[in-house]
C-alpha cells in the first residue's frame, strides 16, 4: 500500500478492523450439480424434508383422507401430504403401510383420554382404574361447584388406591404425576356451573346472552342441541303410565330413554336408543343395528358418560369427513360429563336450571315427537279395535321403536326452528310469538285428543279421560330425569368404575353379556321364515283386490308387492347350494344314497 498524500485524511486510508474473535460461517448455497462443460444454472436444491414424528391428530387426518380417496396408491397420499398446502406432514411409504396396520389401535387410543389426539406416543397409565375413579370423582366435585386442588387430588388417589387394593409398588408418590394428570384431562379447562335452586330472569336473560355470543361463530345448520327422555312406549292412554292399574292387566311400567338431536335449520339426526336388554327379544336373531336403529344398553336404561362418549365420537368422525365444525348445547348431567375432546365439535353445556328457557328440545320439540307417537299408538289401538282384538294396547319394543322413528321423522323442519327460535338463545333471530307454526303444533295435539275421544267412545277407556299434559308430560317421565348414575360417595365411584371394567374385559374376550329385561313382553308370535313370507306376501296381493275400499286395496297391494321384492332378494343372497343327494331325496322319498 503506497503512503498516504499529506492532504488526505489517515482515518479512510485505514481497513476496518476485523474482530476476530467472531466465527461468521460462510453461507453455501447449494446449486444444481451440472455436467462437465454445461452451461451455469441458478437452480437451487430444495430444502430437505426430514420425516416428523406426527401427532394422533394429524394420523387421524391421514386416515380420513384414505377413506376419502380409496383409490389412490401410498405413493401419491404420501406426496400430497408433503405438499399439502395446509401444511407439511412428512412421511414415508413404509411408514403409512405400519400405521394402516395399526389404525384400529391408534383410533383406540383417540378415547383415551381429553388430550390423546395432541400425542405422539401412547399415554403410559399404570392403573387405569384408579385414574378413572379420581377423574370421575373430579367431575362430581366440578359439577357441585367446588373447587379441587393439587393435594386434594393427591389424598384423593392414595384413598382409591387403598379401595382398589393398589400395591405398593404400583401406587404413585411424589407431586411430578399431578401436573401429567391435569395436562391429559385439561383439568384447569373448568366448566361454568351456577348455584342450583330458583331461576330469577336476570340468570336466565344472561345465560342467553352467553349462548348468543358462542353461536353467533357458527351457521345456523351448525347449531346443534341433544336432549333425553324417559320414555313409556307400552303406556295406554287411560292411567298416569306406571302408577295406576286397570283391573285384569299387568302395569305397563316398561320404560326407555331416546335421545333426540337437532340442528337450527330443522335437520334431525336419527334418534339414540336405550334400554335395558342387549339383545331384546322381539329383534329374534338379529341386532337392533340391522333394523337401522342405534341402540344401547345398560340395567338402568339411562344415558352414561360411556354411552354418550361413543355417540360423539362417532359424531365427530361423521363431521371431520364431511369438513364440518358443528357446536352442541347440552344440560350438564353427569352422563354428558366425557373424557374426549372432539376435533370437530365444540361440547357447550347449559347453566343449570336454565334448561326449560334456553334448552330448544325442551321449547317443543320432545313435546311435539311424544304427541305424534302417542296419536299413532291410539290410532293403532283404534285400528286394532276394529279388527276385533281384545289386546289392543299390546305391542312390542320392535314396532314401538319403529313408531318412535317414524313420529321423530315427522316432527316438521318449521316446529324445530319455531322451538329454537322461542328458546331466544340464537343471534340475530327476531322471534315472533304469533309464528303460523304454532298452530300447526296444536293440531298435533288436537288430533292426539280426538284420538283419546274416540277411544273413550269404544269403551276401551276407563274413567276421567286425561288430558294433554297429562299424556306428553306425565310425573313418571320427569321423576326419571335426575341421573340415576350420579355417585355420591368414594364406595359408588369404586363400583361404577369396576362394573365398567368388567364389562370392558368381557367384550374383549368375546363373553356375551345379556341383559335380560323382567318388563319386556315375551309373547309375541313366532317368525315366519322367508320363503314362507314371500309366499303368504303373494298370497295377500292377490286377495286384497277383491276385499275393502278399491284404492286403499291397491295402495297395500302395491306395497306389499314391493315388500315381497325386497324380501326375495335378500333370500337369494342368503341362499346356500344345495347338494344333489338333498335335491333328489327331496323329489324322492325312496331315494338312499350309498356311499361305497
Amino acid at each position: 500500500m503506497s503512503n498516504p498524500t499529506p492532504n488526505q485524511p489517515t482515518n479512510l486510508l485505514k481497513r476496518k478492523a476485523v474482530d476476530k474473535s467472531v466465527t461468521q460461517p460462510a453461507k453455501k448455497i447449494k446449486r444444481v450439480p451440472r455436467p462437465k462443460d454445461a452451461p451455469a444454472t441458478s437452480a437451487v436444491l430444495p430444502a430437505k424434508q426430514s420425516r416428523q414424528n406426527l401427532t394422533l391428530s394429524d394420523w387421524m387426518t391421514v386416515f380420513a383422507y384414505i377413506d376419502s380417496h380409496r383409490d389412490m396408491k401410498q405413493s401419491v397420499i404420501v406426496k400430497y401430504f408433503r405438499t399439502r398446502p395446509s401444511g407439511h406432514l412428512i412421511f414415508d411409504q413404509s411408514t403409512l403401510s405400519r400405521k394402516m396396520r395399526e389404525r384400529s389401535e391408534l383410533e383406540a387410543r383417540v378415547h383415551s383420554h381429553p388430550n390423546a389426539l395432541s400425542g405422539r406416543r401412547p399415554r403410559a397409565v399404570v392403573r387405569p382404574d384408579v385414574e378413572r375413579a379420581l377423574v370421575k370423582w373430579f367431575h362430581h366435585m366440578e359439577k357441585k361447584g367446588e373447587s379441587v386442588t393439587g393435594p386434594m387430588l393427591k389424598e384423593k388417589r392414595q384413598r382409591f388406591e387403598e379401595a382398589f387394593d393398589v400395591p405398593d409398588h404400583e401406587r404413585l408418590s411424589g407431586d411430578s404425576w399431578v401436573q401429567r394428570f391435569c395436562t391429559a384431562y385439561k383439568i384447569r379447562e373448568h366448566r361454568r356451573h351456577g348455584e342450583a335452586g330458583s331461576v330469577d330472569l336476570d340468570a336466565v336473560e344472561a345465560e342467553r346472552a352467553r349462548c348468543q355470543q358462542l353461536l353467533a361463530r357458527f351457521a345456523p345448520c351448525d347449531r346443534y342441541n341433544i336432549d333425553e327422555t324417559a320414555f313409556y312406549p307400552y303406556a295406554p292412554p287411560d292411567r298416569g303410565l306406571a302408577t295406576h292399574q286397570m283391573s285384569g292387566k299387568k302395569r305397563e311400567k316398561f320404560r326407555i330413554t331416546i335421545a333426540v338431536a337437532c340442528n337450527a335449520e330443522g335437520d334431525k339426526l336419527d334418534p339414540f336408543f336405550i334400554g335395558k336388554a342387549e339383545k331384546p327379544r322381539c329383534f329374534k336373531k338379529q341386532k337392533p343395528e340391522q333394523r337401522g336403529f342405534y341402540y344401547r344398553n345398560n340395567k338402568k336404561a339411562w344415558m352414561t358418560s360411556a354411552l354418550f362418549k361413543e355417540w360423539v365420537i362417532k359424531l365427530d368422525f361423521e363431521m371431520h369427513k364431511a369438513n364440518r365444525h358443528i357446536i352442541l348445547l347440552m344440560d350438564n348431567c353427569l352422563g354428558h360429563t366425557i373424557e374426549y375432546t372432539p376435533t370437530n365439535i365444540e361440547l357447550e353445556y347449559f347453566e343449570p336450571n336454565m334448561m326449560p328457557f334456553v334448552q330448544p328440545c325442551d321449547a317443543g320439540i320432545i313435546r311435539t315427537f311424544k304427541a305424534l307417537y302417542r296419536k299413532s299408538f291410539n290410532q293403532r289401538a283404534i285400528d286394532r279395535d276394529g279388527a276385533g282384538e281384545r289386546e289392543i294396547y299390546k305391542i312390542d319394543l320392535l314396532e314401538a321403536m319403529s313408531m318412535a322413528q317414524k313420529a321423530w321423522r315427522l316432527v316438521s323442519k318449521e316446529t324445530i326452528k319455531h322451538c329454537w327460535g322461542h328458546a331466544l338463545i340464537q343471534p340475530y333471530v327476531i322471534f315472533h310469538f304469533d309464528h303460523p307454526d304454532i298452530s300447526s303444533h296444536n293440531d298435533t295435539e288436537t288430533h292426539l285428543m280426538a284420538t283419546v275421544q274416540d277411544l273413550k267412545s269404544r269403551n276401551r277407556i276407563f274413567g276421567d279421560l286425561l288430558t294433554v299434559d297429562d299424556i306428553l308430560d306425565p310425573p313418571e317421565e320427569r321423576e326419571q330425569e335426575e341421573d340415576p348414575y350420579e355417585c355420591h360417595n368414594d364406595s359408588d365411584i369404586v363400583a361404577v368404575i369396576t362394573e365398567e371394567i368388567r364389562h370392558e374385559i368381557a367384550i374383549e374376550n368375546g363373553e356375551v353379556i345379556q341383559i335380560e329385561s323382567d318388563d319386556e313382553d315375551d309373547s309375541s308370535p313366532a317368525t315366519l321364515s322367508r320363503s314362507a313370507l314371500i309366499l303368504m306376501c303373494a298370497q295377500i296381493q292377490s286377495s286384497c283386490l277383491h276385499y275393502g275400499d278399491p284404492e286403499l286395496a291397491f295402495e297395500l297391494s302395491e306395497t306389499i308387492g314391493k315388500y315381497r321384492a325386497q324380501v326375495n332378494r335378500e333370500e337369494l343372497r342368503c341362499a346356500t347350494q344345495t347338494r344333489i343327494e338333498d335335491y333328489l331325496a327331496a323329489r324322492s322319498p325312496h331315494f338312499v344314497t350309498h356311499v361305497t
